[in-house]
């Protein structure tokens, strides 16, 4: 059940290695604000949905109340200043 969420098996289960804070969503793909690295998933049905780095860069988020998407992309609040990533790299 792709719109049912709620309902998906544990199989759909996709680990990334660094904690999620907050989600946006860009495009269709998922952004994945951490608390390192940002992810990004992205596809038509969960069970081919695989996480891949949404940037090379550290970009920890700094509070799950500063994600929010974008008509440019998904931005969220780091240590550094606002990050701003489409979800593609």
């Amino acid at each position: 059940m792709p719109n049912k969420p709620w309902a998906w098996p544990s199989a759909y289960i996709r680990p990334i290695p660094y904690t999620p804070v907050g989600l946006g969503v860009f495009n269709g793909t998922i952004v994945v604000a951490t608390k390192g690295i940002p992810y990004a998933l992205s596809g038509y049905h969960p069970e081919n949905i695989q996480p891949v780095q949404a940037g090379a860069f550290l970009a920890p988020c700094s509070s799950k109340r500063s994600v929010v998407s974008t008509s440019m992309g998904v931005m969220w609040d780091t240590e550094f200043g606002l990050v701003i990533t489409p979800g593609t790299g």
